[in-house]
């Protein structure tokens, strides 16, 4: 969905599961931003209550498609810069990935017994 804000366009976009299945995210193309909220975390571990760990990385894929020049993320300042945006791309893919086999073991046990 796309609405202005005065003369800005903001998108408003679906790009996967990720924290939960209803992630949108806010995309400004005139300024090259994106608003993300809990997919893309930095120094701060994702809240993964209701997460979609096997699609998380894909949608984290969509999301640095777009190479924007900063995020707003679910908590903290803003990520300024690509570098700062890799970075918390890949930190988030590196915690749900390091989460999830952890999250399936402890499942299994509980199935288990």
């Amino acid at each position: 969905m796309t609405i202005y804000l005065g003369n800005r366009r903001v998108d408003l976009m679906h790009l996967g599961r990720a924290h939960t299945a209803g992630d949108i995210v806010a995309h400004v193309p005139d300024q090259n931003v994106m608003f993300t909220v809990d997919i893309v975390e930095y120094h701060s571990a994702c809240y993964c209550g209701d997460g979609y760990f096997n699609e998380w990385s894909n949608t984290l894929d969509a999301v640095k498609w777009f190479d924007v020049d900063a995020i707003a993320p679910g908590r903290g300042g803003a990520l300024v810069g690509k570098e700062m945006v890799e970075t918390a791309i890949e930190s988030t893919r590196d915690f749900v990935a390091s989460t999830y086999p952890a999250l399936l073991q402890k499942l299994q046990l509980a199935v288990a017994h």
